[in-house]
């Protein structure tokens, strides 16, 4: 194998922190499956990765294997008061709901099982890692202090512990979901919203109640011999599969390959699958987006042609979110994304609780279905993606990267497909590009010169990017295969890939 793949004949788990992958892994090790793995790492990096996702925010999943497609919804709505700006940008916390839903799907063991090996990191301690303690040091002030008080210190390498949020886990792993979701008095989740309320969060209690998740079908679309899945509205993970479809055989053989006209045709597809998805990532959209993509006649009819166009706007991408995926040997795999949406959310932290409050809401629109209101959930960036193929093949991938969320996961599917699983972790180290609206298209600056210039004279407008760019993504993916569950984890940032 490659380096950044593992291959395992029990388990295997690729994650955005190393911890999460060792916590996974440890979870199959002790009989679990890979729904476990999944949860397990999940609430390991509510704890080492607080800047990226925790119990405030939400939780996008998707299942696939053994004859079963699945999407897990745990974004939850406005609250009843509506969102506003700052603290009052956030939305109902379903994160916890989410994970519930998921174990409720396949997990061998108890979901309190997952809960408490994130509870021992955080109450026996745990290193600050140099993203962290760079995220805390480009926060807010208060954020800072509240931390400090929390750890004791936020500079980076230092071991600390979190009594607070082992205090949550512990409560989690004791009563479940409901210390959380029940607006219950004396919950953690009752507290952490009295608290919030006095940074100006308008979530309330009674709120909490709304923050369930739903199991949903994926959008799908066929792709030769392969079955491509995707998050459905209010995800805009429509996008990813409009633009696969809108590319056509020739152009997904390009973008594989990783030539110039690949990239320029992706990056044009792109823009039209953002532009005909429009209107459709909303609550009620998830009907509407499979017949989008089931048009045959409206896809094929729209030409990309040689040149670069003038694509929607677009929001250009933060660095929030972490994903975790695992495939085990019943044929299981299991993608999780979950995230504050920017790092540390709304920087509103619960004291008693440790829970840092997201602020989602700022993805709502300025007008029509997706603007904001009580009760409804803002468009989304979590974008998963998932496969099954010829060869006994499944698969399942996400990445962080907001709106490059779904322009990454369509360049890496492309070339997954293309190669066999030994290539994967190389497909992964490829150079990518991320369309941030107009003709304007960042590039990571490993793409080789012809590459550029081909670009540049079609009439993108180029901006360069580091050679393995930290907005550019950092996908995990995990498969079941004939010759066993696989993992494989981008290198740009510090996920790793585990398998037993």
């Amino acid at each position: 194998m490659t380096p950044g793949t593992a291959r395992g004949t029990l388990g295997a788990v690729a994650a955005g922190d190393p911890r999460a992958a060792v916590v996974g892994l440890s979870a199959i090790a002790d009989g679990g499956n890979a729904f476990d793995a999944v949860l397990a790492a999940a609430a390991t990096q509510w704890v080492v990765m607080p800047d990226m996702c925790g119990p405030g925010g939400d939780l996008f999943a998707l299942i696939v294997g053994n004859g079963q497609q699945v999407a897990v919804n745990a974004s939850g709505p406005a609250p009843a008061a509506g969102t506003g700006p700052g603290a009052a940008a956030s939305t109902v916390p379903a994160a916890v709901s989410g994970m519930e839903a998921v174990a409720g799907l396949g997990a061998r063991r108890p979901l309190a099982d997952a809960f408490t090996a994130a509870q021992r990191i955080a109450a026996r301690g745990f290193a600050i890692s140099p993203s962290l303690a760079w995220q805390v040091d480009h926060s807010s002030e208060e954020l800072r202090q509240g931390l400090i008080g929390q750890w004791g210190s936020t500079e980076s390498g230092s071991v600390v512990r979190w009594p607070a949020m082992a205090a949550t886990l512990g409560e989690l792993a004791c009563v479940g979901p409901d210390a959380l979701l029940s607006g219950q008095a004396g919950t953690a989740g009752v507290t952490a919203a009295s608290e919030w309320e006095s940074s100006g969060s308008r979530l309330t209690a009674d709120d909490l109640r709304s923050g369930t998740a739903s199991v949903l079908e994926p959008l799908r679309i066929d792709l030769g011999a392969w079955q491509v899945g995707g998050q459905p509205p209010v995800s805009q993970g429509v996008v990813t599969l409009l633009a696969l479809r809108l590319l056509g055989t020739e152009g997904r053989d390009e973008l594989a390959a990783g030539t110039a006209r690949g990239a320029h045709l992706g990056i044009e597809a792109i823009k039209a699958a953002f532009a005909l998805a429009a209107g459709v990532v909303t609550e009620d959209g998830a009907d509407v987006a499979q017949k989008v993509l089931d048009d045959e006649p409206r896809a094929t009819g729209i030409r990309l042609g040689p040149l670069a166009t003038d694509g929607p706007t677009i929001t250009a991408g933060y660095g929030e979110t972490t994903h975790v995926a695992a495939a085990d040997a019943d044929g299981n795999v299991v993608s999780l994304l979950h995230s504050l949406y920017r790092p540390f959310g709304a920087r509103v932290l619960s004291p008693s609780t440790g829970i840092i409050l997201n602020d989602r809401g700022d993805c709502f629109t300025m007008s029509g279905p997706g603007s904001a209101a009580p009760g409804r959930r803002p468009p989304h960036t979590l974008a998963n993606v998932s496969a099954i193929g010829p060869r006994g093949i499944a698969l399942a991938l996400g990445t962080p990267g907001a709106n490059a969320q779904v322009q990454t996961v369509a360049q890496v599917i492309v070339g997954l497909l293309h190669e066999p699983p030994e290539r994967w972790a190389e497909v992964l180290d490829e150079p990518r590009w991320a369309f941030w609206g107009g003709r304007d298209v960042a590039v990571e600056n490993r793409l080789d010169r012809p590459s550029l210039d081909d670009l540049a004279g079609r009439g993108h407008r180029l901006v360069s990017r580091a050679s393995h760019d930290w907005l550019a993504g950092a996908v995990g993916v995990a498969a079941s295969t004939p010759q066993g569950p696989l993992a494989a984890q981008d290198t740009r940032r510090a996920g790793v890939a585990l398998a037993l």
